[in-house]
């Protein structure tokens, strides 16, 4: 338990542990995440780390998408909420990247909405601004 503690600390005061930097640590996260949906099955995810991922991987390694432009966050959020490897590279095929960042970010906007209002008539109702969280805001 106080491992995770310390390992919390260093994310959210950006300090140093064993060389790693706050920045270090969240997109090695993000990679992380990112790399469990980069593949259609686990059998070709084994493939591709001893064979190389040439034609077994649905989309592109971390490093190029960084060097494409695509938003890290939002896919990984996006992934996590539901969107699918095959889903994201069709996406990325067929979108320019500033469409796909909106695409991905509106993704992750609805999964929140979703999770903080369950109910369809809430979620509406939340739209229009007019549901109990709204209330403080207007």
């Amino acid at each position: 338990m106080t491992t995770n503690n310390v390992e919390l600390a260093v994310v959210s005061t950006g300090a140093r542990s064993e060389g790693w930097t706050a920045e270090a640590m969240a997109l090695a996260s993000l990679a992380h995440t990112i790399e469990g949906y980069r593949f259609a099955s686990e059998t070709d995810a084994v493939l591709a780390r001893h064979e190389g991922d040439e034609g077994l991987a649905l989309f592109p390694s971390v490093d190029e998408l960084i060097e494409s432009g695509v938003e890290l966050h939002a896919l990984a959020s996006a992934l996590n909420n539901g969107l699918t490897g095959e889903a994201f590279a069709d996406c990325l095929r067929n979108l320019d990247v500033d469409t796909l960042n909106g695409a991905l970010a509106n993704f992750a906007e609805a999964a929140e909405l979703h999770a903080t209002h369950p109910d369809p008539v809430d979620r509406a109702m939340h739209l229009w601004g007019e549901c109990g969280c709204c209330e403080g805001n207007a």
